[in-house]
């Protein structure tokens, strides 16, 4: 796929364009064999790779961008087995594994690693208003391998009704191998302001070495720099059994009961310690029981009443285990800027850059003398009371009605209410100020929590969101050489992140909402849309069919830029510098309008081969559909940032 991305800044110098080409290979092989009338066996493979030689672009300097390669495979098998004319069971397992390599596109060769073999990548920095953002953790690779074995039992029989019963159980276990060179390449905070001639100073976007480091000494408040192992192994194992009851009580009326429970080992690092912030042999989640009900009532031959509610758990995310295990064995040491001129390009002043065992050293926790250094930490696991797995209650009520001979209408009504949710808090190595709610600033070392230590974020799972919507769908099923489907969704999204906190606790009074806490419309909360999509069978194997997409514009969530209140991460960027707050996702994108289309031409050639010619176009009429810039204190606020085009494909499928 031929891409090209394209940076919009509101400087010209760095507004270049990437052409590249996107590819993808993928491959697989099925085999179904009855070994009799009651047993079967499916086994498959499938593999595929994907490069891509770089990624978007976007508002901020291009030298944010990445190759990524990834890989995944699947091997996979199940047997199936007819016990008697009311039993059947299947038993499935297999191996999936995945990995990915994300490489910068920059070249440095005076890097802090290039003597280890990695000339490669930029710093992060964070100016007010404009930022240079890699990701944190370039290069950076994995690995995952993901074993399963599954077994399920369907039974039917009659007891006040037909039953139709699942009784399960199944086991998963994960090793992943993880190479993320966490702040390899240092992390610059110069929220403090934005100089007036960035492209001077960084006048090669992709060459490191021809930046003028030195010249941003006045805006940087720190300069932090990863050390230590970056390969890790994280291992962990899940476990879950299942039962449901689909009773068909009467001709009318079906309920669908069901019971589901999980347990995971090791979600959140459990037993690895980053002392004082992180315990080791923290409890397991263990009450993890997912009662489900739902219904189906036939009030008439052409209406169904259907509802449903229950209670579903969510795993933990990769990172939750991962960053714990690796903030055990890397250190992110953080030089505060001391007035030299060349801060930014010599934070050790000269020193070498300390291992992992000389900065325990030397480390302001364990040795507390002028000059010592101090130790930043990021997303250690929470304690164990702010840190569950994530769970949401969702519920349904809705009804289906036959409308003519061909066509149906359906409304519902759908809710959910999520819990537990991942949250980060930026820097927790802070106190505040009661008369006021807000941070004491964190370059005041003595006002921070614990002076010894740098800034310091937590990984908890405080965040919460509510979804409330009302779906309905209009289907012409196919008859006389033609279907069509409409669907409308309105609908409304709330969310909110963790609040602020001073150590391992949340702060006791109140603070403002940019702080985090603030529950309100979330970013991505779209009122609106509608999906209208349609297939014609012309004749004589020509075939025409599309998709035509309207949407109300999102909610983008909408910052002012920098960091006033001096928090080194803890803040949203929303509070102006005149004491004023940015509404919380306050700014709607345009509205979405996109038009799609395939043409299909079947063609017999011989016997039972056939071949079908297929030309698809996607966004037919070549709107634009808009992004725009989102940072008050930026120049291309409210200004158009990106669009789509037009793009269109050709293939076709053998059949024999």
């Amino acid at each position: 796929q031929p891409n090209t991305s394209i940076w919009n800044t509101p400087y010209p110098a760095f507004n270049i364009s990437l052409a590249g080409t996107q590819t993808v290979y993928k491959g697989g092989a099925r085999v179904d064999y009855e070994l009799s009338s009651q047993t079967r066996l499916m086994v498959k493979f499938s593999k595929s790779t994907t490069w891509a030689p770089f990624g978007v672009g976007g508002t901020n300097h291009p030298a944010g961008t990445n190759t990524n390669s990834e890989y995944n495979r699947e091997a996979f098998a199940r047997f199936t087995q007819v016990l008697s004319s009311r039993a059947v069971n299947d038993i499935e397992g297999g191996e999936a594994v995945y990995g990915f390599l994300l490489s910068p596109l920059t070249t440095w060769k005076n890097a802090w690693y290039a003597p280890q073999g990695y000339p490669v990548g930029s710093p992060i920095i964070t100016f007010k208003g404009f930022r240079i953002a890699p990701n944190f953790a370039l290069p950076k690779n994995q690995d995952q391998f993901m074993w399963s074995l599954r077994d399920n039992l369907t039974y039917s029989y009659e007891a006040a009704g037909r039953h139709d019963m699942k009784l399960g159980a199944e086991f998963l276990a994960r090793h992943q191998l993880l190479n993320n060179r966490a702040y390899s390449t240092g992390n610059i905070d110069a929220s403090i302001g934005l100089p007036a001639n960035l492209p001077a100073i960084f006048p090669d976007p992709f060459n490191v070495d021809t930046w003028n480091f030195a010249a941003i000494s006045p805006f940087v408040r720190t300069y932090s720099i990863g050390i230590g192992d970056f390969a890790a192994n994280i291992y962990g194992k899940k476990m879950g059994a299942w039962v449901q009851d689909d009773w068909k009580r009467t001709d009318r009326l079906t309920l669908n009961l069901g019971l589901r429970y999980d347990l995971g080992f090791n979600p959140f690092a459990n037993n690895v310690a980053l002392l004082p912030w992180q315990q080791a042999g923290r409890p397991l989640d263990k009450l993890n029981f997912q009662p489900r009900l739902g219904f189906a009532y036939k009030a008439n031959d052409r209406t169904v009443l259907r509802g449903g509610v229950g209670i579903y758990y969510g795993d933990a995310m990769g990172n939750d285990s991962s960053l714990a295990t690796q903030n055990a064995q890397i250190s992110t040491v953080q030089y505060n800027n001391d007035g030299r001129p060349d801060f930014a390009a010599n934070p050790t002043n000269g020193q070498p850059l300390p291992t992992l065992a000389q900065a325990l050293q030397q480390y302001c926790y364990v040795k507390n003398v002028p000059g010592c250094l101090f130790r930043a930490v990021q997303e250690f696991v929470g304690p164990p009371q702010y840190t569950h797995l994530p769970h949401s209650v969702q519920a349904s009520i809705g009804f289906q009605r036959q409308v003519g001979d061909s066509m149906s209408f359906e409304g519902d009504y759908l809710y959910t209410h999520s819990t537990n949710e991942k949250s980060v808090v930026g820097n927790i190595n802070l106190t505040f100020n009661p008369a006021t709610g807000v941070n004491y600033p964190f370059s005041s070392i003595a006002q921070r929590y614990d002076p010894t230590w740098g800034s310091v974020s937590m990984n908890v799972h405080m965040g919460r969101s509510e979804y409330q919507g009302l779906r309905t769908t209009l289907t012409k099923r196919f008859s006389k050489h033609w279907q069509a489907t409409a669907t409308y969704t309105l609908a409304w999204l709330w969310d909110a992140g963790a609040p602020p906190f001073s150590g391992l606790t949340p702060v006791p009074f109140a603070t403002p909402g940019y702080l985090g806490g603030e529950w309100g419309l979330s970013a991505n909360d779209q009122r609106h849309r509608a999906v209208f999509s349609g297939v014609w069978q012309v004749g004589k194997g020509f075939q025409v069919s599309g998709l035509h997409y309207m949407g109300a514009g999102i909610r983008l969530a909408t910052i002012y830029g920098g960091d006033p209140t001096d928090s080194s991460g803890l803040a949203d960027g929303r509070l102006r510098p005149d004491g004023t707050i940015v509404p919380l996702n306050s700014l709607i994108a345009p509205w979405q309008n996109r038009t799609d289309l395939r043409l299909q031409q079947k063609l017999p050639l011989h016997g039972r081969v056939k071949i079908d010619a297929i030309v698809e176009a996607f966004n037919v009429f070549n709107r634009p559909n808009w992004g725009i810039g989102t940072e008050e204190d930026r120049s291309d606020y409210l200004t158009h940032t990106s669009a789509d085009s037009r793009s269109m494909q050709a293939g076709f499928r053998l059949t024999f």
